[in-house]
């Protein structure tokens, strides 16, 4: 009697894959920076302030936003975006809001 094969490995969700794509990407970005003999990732010299290192995620996030809704008019107004836009999707398929936020 034989019985049938049993995969004991779980796939990994997408977002699994895509936090694993991070967390290798800042792994190596920590031996880069300690290879260079400063851990501190967000310090290339010593005249860098706390203050632009506030201001940075600040100024990001509003910048971020505007390129998302840029991409959005762009989607509904050119076909070329609607086209890449129609891709990414059948390549994607349909995301969830947990990936979303991955």
């Amino acid at each position: 009697m034989r019985l049938p094969n049993q995969d004991r490995h779980t796939a990994m969700t997408r977002s699994g894959h895509v936090l694993m794509l991070y967390g290798g990407l800042s792994l190596a970005a920590l031996l880069l920076a300690a290879g260079r003999g400063n851990v501190d990732l967000y310090q290339l010299d010593s005249s860098g302030s706390a203050r632009w290192l506030l201001l940075s995620p600040l100024l990001g996030l509003p910048f971020g936003l505007l390129v998302v809704l840029l991409s959005r008019l762009a989607t509904i107004s050119m076909p070329w975006a609607r086209g890449l836009h129609q891709s990414f999707r059948e390549l994607l398929g349909e995301q969830s809001g947990k990936e979303i936020l991955v």
